[in-house]
């Protein structure tokens, strides 16, 4: 008892000692907090303005322009790791790889467990025929499941790759076969009208059309210029050559390639069709096939792809892709689902 006694009275003593020492004193001074809510909200606008001003600059193609606003932004808003994703793409638009490798760098030296920044160094260094890094290796660990996606774009890429450009259909590809054709835009010149370019893909999807009396045909591109728009022209223009119009589906929203594949790969779900014949220009048609493709496997689906290209430079110079392989891999992972422009709201992907 006489214990317990003793015991109570010291954690009594030691709880009093405890809040006295806890309590403020009358001579020091009380924290005082304040906001600068006008320099907060100034530099807040700026980092919105100058995203804007990238989205413009991006609109038009200023590559220079978008970078410059890009890194002003992010000079005001460091947290924003947004904006250096959208940095790294314009260096990659501009083959400038060192440099964008580098800013995926900062990416992970800020988050390292960053599953997206190691993704795209892991495929911009199978893009540039190097062997697999350490990127790849990390994200094998962290994040195994986006690994096997990822090789899954280096097997489909690889596969289109060594696919030959031809300008035929191969006799293989029977006239009642079931099949849907579908032919890529091109942007349409500043008064509206169809640039030659566009008129080889219509050309070739004429004379494929003949062939496949059966098949449905989808004409995709959205950019309007002088109130046309890319596929209600081509649509018209296949009618004017005598193709039913009940067999045309004009795509008007995409605008760019992986847009192309995107809303078209919806259309190709609709009519349960998977024999597709891929028509656009000689060093172009291999990039819609493996946009489409990958778009397929990511999505479910599994297509039968067939390229049948005009040309536009002679065959046997159309057999490598060259430099263009890069924006092939990049546009793979786009339709993927991992796109370029990341500084949201202002300047997501367009």
């Amino acid at each position: 008892m006489r214990h317990t006694k003793i015991a109570l009275l010291t954690a009594v003593v030691l709880s009093a000692s405890f809040y006295c020492a806890a309590a403020p004193t009358a001579t020091q001074p009380t924290q005082v907090i304040t906001f600068n809510y006008q320099t907060s909200n100034t530099q807040r606008d700026e980092v919105h303005n100058l995203l804007n001003q990238a989205h413009q600059a991006y609109v038009v193609w200023d590559m220079p322009k978008l970078e410059k606003s890009l890194k002003a932004a992010y000079q005001l808003a460091p947290t924003r790791l947004d904006i250096l994703y959208s940095i790294a793409a314009t260096q990659v638009w501009a083959s400038r790889m060192d440099e964008a490798m580098a800013t995926y760098d900062q990416i992970l030296k800020l988050a390292p467990n960053d599953a997206d920044a190691l993704t795209y160094q892991a495929l911009y260094t199978h893009a540039q025929g190097k062997k697999d890094g350490p990127a790849l290796f990390a994200l094998k660990k962290i994040h195994p499941a986006r690994a096997n996606d990822i090789a899954k774009i280096f097997t489909t890429v690889d596969s289109v790759l060594r696919a030959p450009v031809v300008d035929q259909l191969p006799a293989s590809f029977k006239a009642d076969t079931p099949a849907v054709i579908v032919t890529l835009g091109y942007a349409l010149q500043d008064n509206g009208t169809m640039a030659q370019t566009l008129i080889d893909r219509l050309n070739k999807t004429l004379e494929v059309a003949k062939a496949l009396p059966n098949a449905k045909i989808i004409v995709t591109g959205g950019v309007p210029k002088s109130g046309q728009n890319e596929g209600i022209e081509m649509k018209r223009w296949l009618i004017e050559k005598g193709i039913d119009s009940t067999r045309i589906i004009d795509e008007n929203y995409a605008r760019d390639t992986v847009e192309n594949m995107i809303y078209s790969n919806y259309i190709i779900n609709e009519l349960a069709i998977k024999n597709v014949v891929l028509i656009s220009s000689g060093t172009h048609v291999r990039r819609g096939r493996a946009i489409l493709e990958v778009l397929g496997w990511s999505t479910g689906a599994k297509f039968n792809v067939q390229m049948v290209a005009a040309p536009d430079k002679p065959l046997p110079e159309l057999q490598d892709e060259g430099t263009r392989k890069l924006g092939i891999y990049r546009d793979a992972l786009r339709a993927y689902g991992l796109y370029m422009m990341r500084s949201a709201p202002e300047l997501l992907e367009i």
